[in-house]
């Protein structure tokens, strides 16, 4: 039966850690936007709601796979879920060009600006899916 608390406390922080990442980096390309054009607030919050989608697919299609094989070799260190989430940010860009048909520099910052939306989303789910539940069974067992 404690196998199975484990298995659904795993479950439910890697869902919050999911959502979480989504949101934070919502948040930021909603800010982003903001300083960008801070009268068209409508088009920022659609451009958010449009990188949390993305951010969503790119956590269950790459982050999950790669969480697990991490955990399974006890490779849980922030690095490890950041330089992918850098790596899969910028990739995204020259790969799919989601922003249109820019020029090389157009192409780069925007590899920059998705790099660092990805860094920052995969260390939102290293803390929720990682960190914080050792934080809290280390709480635990000292108590």
């Amino acid at each position: 039966m404690a196998g199975v608390k484990r298995y659904h406390e795993s479950m439910k922080n890697i869902a919050i850690a999911i959502v979480s990442a989504a949101l934070v980096v919502a948040i930021c390309t909603f800010l982003m936007g903001l300083a960008e054009q801070y009268r068209n607030w409508e088009v920022s919050a659609l451009v958010a709601a449009v990188a949390a989608t993305v951010s969503i697919i790119a956590l269950i299609v790459v982050a999950l796979p790669l969480h697990y094989a991490l955990s399974r070799t006890g490779k849980v260190g922030a690095v490890w879920y950041v330089v992918p989430g850098i790596l899969v940010g910028a990739g995204f860009v020259p790969g799919l060009k989601p922003f249109g048909q820019d020029a090389v520099s157009g192409l780069i910052l925007q590899s920059l600006w998705c790099g660092l939306l990805g860094a920052i989303g995969a260390a939102t789910f290293w803390f929720f899916a990682v960190r914080r539940p050792r934080l809290t069974k280390q709480s635990i067992q000292t108590v």
